[in-house]
């Protein structure tokens, strides 16, 4: 496939004016050839150009023309040509195009020229300033260092070459002075050459001290001052015989050996600093300490190190304690509002609580404390074990000899000070933690510590508890039996851990009586909230307690189940009061609006939760908590199941109290008021109180259906209970009953057994027979039996068309399963047969 070549690239890239050339030539086409002055591309085409005319948009690609008329019609060319540019690029222009084209043109130029006219204008005084410029620097540069007269700028180098031989004599003649001076130093050096050590020791030891070969210094300088305790001559390799002799060679010993002490002292006030320095390891201040004791014969060094250690750890720790207390009181200042419900659901929408995530005040001021826990317990940690190093050898003796007159310090003198280090520590934590004895714990335990910052929330105290517990643990670990202080530690992370616990467990309680305001009047999804608030924060005092790979006390199970059946207790009395309090309209899971405002929706939607408590959430929870305290939590199980249950029953009490009130009035206005029973007609309908009672229960079925479908049985089966209580006890009022008041008692009790047939309990079946018995037993015989039959025909097609009537309305008393609703057409027929069975008896 053939593949099209710019020949203008082709020709700057070699260089050429033509594709056919006759010589060698090298053309630079940036200034000269066909395409000197035409703009190009990067690859060396020629780029396309704007028309000048305005006639199109842009002028013909150049690929369509030869070179030459490329060049010709192009408007950055040297050669370029009207003529060809007209009949290339406007071929078929008319008369009335050309003369708008140089119109077009006209403008374009004058444009072009107002803006060079306008940038001449506006920089002339540049353009005046760069001229001027330019002839001083070309003046200064003929008058100045490139003048005639100055040898063009080499005389001055000259001259410098001149002073600088000058001075190179200054320098030099000296040092050859000097050489002649060295060989007679010579001559004197030879007979002290057999003395250099003495004489070179300060130098050697200056030396050895800075390359911090401390050993090597000490074995000099107890080599040179066993020198002066030798007989005879001092200086060795120098004669001695006479007394001068002595005497002039112990005044040069002693004015060496002046230097020598004070380069020992200087030794001596390096290794002090190094005992002193805090950066440094155990093991680097024992080597300094075992010099030092070297150089002074005694372990007094070894004690002045202890005493100053001690005296610089607790100071240290002093003012740790002073600087991150201010810390915490700096960030609670601004941390002064309590947590929200909107807090707790925040965090509880995170799977682990996580610092920053949801930002707060109060982080600041958990920080803070975090800072000051960790910084004195590495402190403890780092300080502590060296020093109890260094003094448990100077308690075994290490550093004492044999030959010193010091008094040997008690061991206890040790001991003391490391316990007051310990002391100062525990007693820092315990002064702001308000550490107790777990077994003598205040009675105030369960109020939130003063420590815990305005605005955390349980889960965000079970984070921070758990990372104290960690740092203080941590530290007590790395101690160890240090300084013979164990027990007294490990008594400070038990006490701690059950501080941590109590705050958990008061934060766990307040936090679980505002529970209740992040329910969304949904029973599974509050519950569920329930379950995951109760046992991450379980879990949380689990950690606390012990780690995870040992056994949880007795007393820390013990209080974890009572915090989580009080903290569960709570919950169910936040839901209780919720019951009953104003709230904003929500949607059910159905997306029907509830309105929350209405009691009784309220009380149902806590009677589910209630049931769903005691079902799944109350045993799901046991059984997890069990496994996670390895603990039996069956009676934990039971209390909670029983104060769910009392609940409950108060809350359902409630609800059926105020839907059986309407029933109870409807029933007794009918049954108490406006019929005689002796003397009333046959009856040829059901009358309206009874079709009442009957819608009332069916609006209950459906509000109870909409909003709690599993308490449809309870709730109707309970009103349904209440309406035959009432209907008993109106009906025993009634002295005597004729045919027509029989038959009409007969026929709208049958009618409301039959109607709600399938939701009868046996309380309510049995209070239906005593109403059919007094109904008997009260009536009196006012017809012959063929009339009465008649009768009694009459009542069986009345209720037949009442119950056709109104057998929409009622079959949301039917039970959904084939097995129920074949129950209910049974108790239908068991009810209609009573029905008779109780019209019958009267004959």
């Amino acid at each position: 496939m053939s593949r099209h070549v710019d020949e203008a690239a082709l020709l700057k890239l070699y260089g050429i004016s033509s594709t056919d050339p006759q010589a060698w030539e090298s053309v630079d086409h940036d200034k000269e050839g066909p395409l000197a002055g035409t703009l190009m591309g990067e690859d060396g085409s020629v780029l396309d150009e704007p028309d000048p005319l305005g006639l199109r948009g842009r002028l013909s690609g150049a690929h369509e023309f030869d070179l030459q008329t490329r060049t010709a019609t192009l408007l950055s060319s040297k050669t370029f040509d009207p003529k060809t540019f007209l009949s290339a690029q406007h071929p078929d222009a008319s008369y009335n195009d050309l003369r708008r084209g140089i119109a077009h043109l006209e403008r374009a130029i004058e444009s072009r020229s107002e803006a060079v006219r306008i940038l001449v204008e506006d920089n002339f005084d540049r353009f005046v300033a760069v001229k001027a410029s330019s002839d001083v620097v070309y003046r200064d540069m003929k008058e100045g260092f490139l003048a005639d007269g100055s040898d063009y700028g080499t005389r001055e180098l000259r001259e410098i070459f001149k002073v600088a031989g000058h001075r190179a004599d200054q320098v030099f003649l000296p040092v050859l002075e000097n050489a002649v001076k060295a060989s007679k130093l010579r001559s004197t050096l030879g007979v002290v050459e057999k003395g250099k050590f003495l004489f070179n020791l300060p130098g050697s030891l200056m030396d050895s001290i800075a390359a911090g070969k401390y050993d090597q210094a000490l074995r000099d300088y107890k080599k040179g001052s066993f020198l002066a305790s030798r007989p005879g001559a001092i200086i060795p390799g120098l004669r001695a015989s006479t007394p001068d002799q002595i005497e002039q060679q112990k005044r040069i010993y002693d004015k060496v050996w002046a230097s020598v002490e004070k380069i020992m002292g200087e030794m001596r006030a390096k290794l002090d600093a190094h005992l002193k320095d805090p950066g440094r390891s155990v093991e680097e201040h024992e080597k300094s300490l075992e010099f030092l004791i070297e150089l002074d014969g005694t372990d007094e060094p070894a004690w002045s190190y202890l005493e100053y250690q001690h005296a610089h750890i607790l100071d240290t720790l002093k003012g740790i304690a002073r600087q991150t207390l201010d810390d915490v009181k700096v960030a609670k200042t601004a941390a002064t509002d309590e947590a929200g419900p909107s807090d707790l659901r925040r965090h509880l929408a995170l799977k682990a609580y996580q610092p920053g995530v949801v930002p707060a005040p109060h982080e600041a001021v958990w920080a803070a404390v975090l800072a000051m826990v960790k910084q004195l317990s590495d402190y403890v940690a780092r300080s502590l074990p060296g020093f109890w190093k260094i003094a448990k050898a100077c308690m075994e003796g290490k550093y004492r000899k044999r030959t010193s007159s010091h008094t040997a310090r008690p061991p206890s003198t040790c001991r003391n000070m490391a316990q007051e280090i310990t002391k100062l520590y525990t007693s820092t934590l315990g002064s702001f933690f308000a550490l107790s004895d777990p077994a003598h714990s205040p009675k105030d335990e369960g109020a939130v510590p003063a420590f815990v910052p305005p605005g955390t929330t349980v889960l965000a105290a079970c984070y921070y508890a758990e990372r104290l517990v960690d740092i203080v643990a941590e530290c007590v670990a790395e101690l160890g039996d240090t300084a013979d202080a164990g027990t007294a530690m490990r008594n400070l992370v038990d006490t701690f851990r059950w501080r941590m616990t109590n705050t958990i467990g008061a934060t766990w309680l307040r936090d679980a009586k505002a529970l209740q305001h992040l329910d969304e009047w949904s029973p599974a999804g509050y519950l569920g909230i329930v379950d995951d608030f109760q046992m991450r924060v379980a879990g949380a005092c689990r950690r606390v307690g012990a780690r995870e790979k040992d056994a949880l006390p007795t007393n820390y199970k013990r209080k974890i189940r009572e915090l989580f059946v009080d903290s569960q207790c709570a919950v169910f009395d936040g839901m209780l009061v919720l019951a009953k309090q104003e709230r904003q309209p929500a949607r059910n899971a159905s997306g029907r609006i509830v309105t929350l405002r209405d009691v009784e929706t309220r009380l149902l939607i806590t009677l589910a939760k209630f049931e769903l408590a005691k079902a799944a959430t109350i045993p799901n929870m046991s059984l997890r908590l069990g496994k996670l305290l390895d603990a039996d939590v069956s009676t934990d199980r039971s209390t909670l199941v029983d104060v769910a249950g009392q609940m409950d029953r108060l809350v359902f009490a409630d609800y059926i109290g105020r839907r059986a009130g309407p029933l109870s009035d409807v029933v007794r206005s009918g049954v108490a008021g406006g019929i005689d029973w002796l003397h009333a007609p046959t009856p040829t309908t059901v009358r309206p109180y009874m079709h009442r009672v009957v819608l009332l229960l069916v609006e209950t079925h459906a509000r109870v259906g909409d909003v709690a479908p599993a308490l449809v049985g309870r709730v109707l089966g309970a009103l349904i209970d209440r309406v035959a209580d009432v209907a008993l006890d109106c009906f025993r009022a009634v002295p005597a009953f004729g045919t027509g008041g029989m038959l009409t008692a007969t026929l709208e009790i049958e009618f409301l057994h039959q109607s709600v047939g399938a939701l009868v309990s046996a309380h309510a079946k049995d209070m239906l027979g005593q109403i059919y018995d007094i109904i008997s037993h009260a009536y009196r015989r006012q017809q012959s039996p063929d009339a009465l039959e008649r009768d009694l025909d009459a009542m069986r097609k009345i209720l037949s068309e009442a119950r056709r009537a109104t057998g929409v309305e009622t079959m949301c008393f039917k039970q959904k399963k084939d097995r129920a609703g074949a129950d209910a057409h049974g108790r239908e027929r068991e009810g209609s047969a009573g029905g008779r069975r109780g019209a019958e008896v009267h004959l």
